[in-house]
């Protein structure tokens, strides 16, 4: 073999997120389930935020947020007034409620701030000029780095995207820390993307994936395989009776992942997206979300990124939903009183919205064949918002939907914590052990964190 063809094939095989020492040897192993070992992890952090809304219809003023509940597992998603589009996923989705931001209790900044700025890291913000909601709780960005980067560097080291940070409505002039997730460091936020179209460009444009051109990379997936087949048949006469068995071995994973590129192919299509158009108008927030949701999917299936995350309309928003029949700003309904049923039921509508992107984007993930599951059993969806409830800008009492997770959390369960409630810090620990990071025992600020939620397993 020339060292030019021997380039080549390592370059392509990079290109598809398999590493770079995939020529003789069997393809790297970082960063793969514990459920088959054969199918790469994958993560997307998602924040809505405002809070939740109190339920009308119960007299005790609960929170329209869980389902109601008699243990863990014997809980009704249906009949949640948010999380409704969520059940026919029960069995495969983690609810966990009663975490408390308690880092974000000592930082500079109002609550929306300082919540947003620690959901991903579990950092204070530092001193700055960002006025908080009453004009002088000043403050700066977050103190740390984020775990979907901390997970990227990681996971996603190989991929042709490290990770994806995706927005709907983001803020991108005169942005503050309300309008920011994703940290590579201290002080170094990631803008988020609104634009589907550039998103598109950047997976399938600057990638040299264009439309036509996929199906010509299947099939140099599949001659590359060819090679490296041919390769480890050449060397079995060359070694002894161990290392060939080591060989046949390498040779029958090889064999596996032709099987999953042949199984997955046809769900590595470029998604079809449309002209360009106003991503950023209000009329266009429902189709933009889709967009996000399929170039996400897309992405997970093509091997592009492994690490994503997605933000809807930042912290503050007063986004309307004129879909939904909701014409008042949703950061304006946050702050109405309990006692104002209508503000309360178009917040649930809201929030209900939400609960169905991320029923769809489970759905897209459930359609992608992998081995003897879906791409959804190797993903882990985190869903949260840095307030339980908006008008009273609380850091406690927080709620979470963990969904997929490649067989680390033990699902179908909803899980609340009561009396002296886990910092929200831990959470981020278990997420981080949720994809092979099983050194991080810490995350974000050490004084907020003490481990993992071992309860979540």
């Amino acid at each position: 073999m020339s060292m030019k063809n021997r380039f080549q094939r390592r370059t392509f095989l990079k290109a598809l997120g398999f590493g770079t020492a995939a020529t003789t040897l069997p393809f790297l192993r970082a960063g793969r389930t514990r459920a088959s070992d054969d199918f790469p992890l994958r993560c997307v952090f998602i924040s809505t935020h405002n809070g939740f809304p109190i339920n009308p219809a119960d007299p005790a003023g609960g929170s329209a947020w869980g389902p109601p509940r008699t243990s863990e597992t014997e809980f009704d998603l249906a009949a949640s007034p948010i999380l409704a589009p969520l059940a026919p996923f029960q069995d495969r989705v983690l609810l966990v409620e009663n975490l408390s931001l308690n880092v974000a209790r000592s930082s500079p900044g109002g609550n929306h701030q300082s919540g947003t700025g620690a959901m991903l890291t579990g950092e204070e913000l530092l001193d700055g000029d960002f006025p908080g909601g009453n004009g002088d709780l000043r403050s700066g960005w977050a103190g740390g780095e984020s775990v979907d980067q901390t997970i990227a560097r990681r996971i996603g080291m190989d991929s042709p995207v490290m990770s994806l940070q995706l927005g709907v409505n983001v803020r991108e002039n005169n942005a503050n820390n309300r309008h920011r997730l994703s940290y590579r460091a201290s002080d170094d936020p990631m803008e988020p993307e609104n634009s589907p179209y550039r998103v598109y460009d950047r997976l399938f444009g600057e990638l040299g994936l264009g439309e036509g051109e996929l199906t010509q990379l299947r099939r140099q997936r599949g001659s590359v395989l060819d090679m490296v087949t041919g390769d480890l048949t050449r060397l079995q006469s060359q070694l002894g009776s161990h290392d060939r068995a080591t060989l046949e071995a390498h040779a029958e994973s090889i064999r596996e992942l032709e099987r999953q590129l042949g199984i997955g192919a046809g769900s590595c299509e470029a998604p079809e997206i449309g002209a360009p158009g106003n991503y950023l108008g209000v009329a266009n927030f429902e189709r933009v979300s889709t967009l996000q949701n399929d170039l996400i999917a897309t992405a997970f299936a093509c091997d592009l990124t492994r690490v994503v995350t997605l933000m809807y309309a930042g912290g503050t928003n007063n986004q309307i939903f004129p879909w939904l029949g909701v014409n008042t700003g949703h950061h304006n309904l946050s702050h109405k009183g309990d006692s104002d049923t209508i503000a309360q039921n178009q917040q649930i509508q809201i929030n209900a919205w939400y609960a169905g992107e991320v029923a769809s984007l489970m759905e897209r993930l459930d359609a992608i064949p992998e081995g003897d599951g879906t791409a959804l059993d190797h993903t882990l969806i985190f869903w949260g918002n840095p307030l339980s409830k908006g008008n009273a800008h609380d850091l406690s009492k927080l709620k979470y939907v963990l969904a997929g997770g490649g067989g680390y959390f033990r699902t179908g369960r909803y899980v609340q914590y009561s009396g002296g409630s886990p910092s929200h810090n831990n959470i981020l620990v278990s997420c981080a052990n949720a994809m092979g990071l099983n050194e991080v025992t810490s995350f974000g600020d050490p004084r907020f964190c003490d481990g993992d939620l071992p309860e979540l397993l």
